[in-house]
């Protein structure tokens, strides 16, 4: 956290005034807010061949996706409310099981 000093100080300041924790909010919004930007003027200009570029340019490089550990965890913790929701039959048609609750 900066706070009233003129700068954020770095890990090795912080380390060296024998802080082991440093907390970084308000530059990082800016990195994220300014490639959001980036990234929406280059969907303005050439449509969603800019998402394409993007996903082929991140091929090689991935970056932290905390919505789909999320959908997997509810996904998983919800195993028993599904068999409240749906029938018997629609839950083997989704687990691939065509052939379950036919006569």
């Amino acid at each position: 956290m900066k706070g009233r000093l003129p700068r954020y100080l770095g890990l090795d300041e912080h380390l060296a005034l024998g802080v082991t924790i440093a907390w970084y909010p308000g530059f990082t919004h800016q990195v994220v807010w300014a490639a959001l930007w980036d990234f929406m003027q280059e969907f303005q200009a050439h449509g969603i061949a800019a998402w394409e570029e993007f996903e082929r340019a991140r091929q090689d490089r991935p970056y932290p996706r905390p919505e789909r550990e999320r959908r997997k965890r509810a996904w998983k913790n919800s195993a028993s409310s599904k068999s409240a929701i749906f029938p018997a039959d629609a839950l083997a048609k989704y687990r691939g099981n065509l052939t379950a609750g036919c006569k």
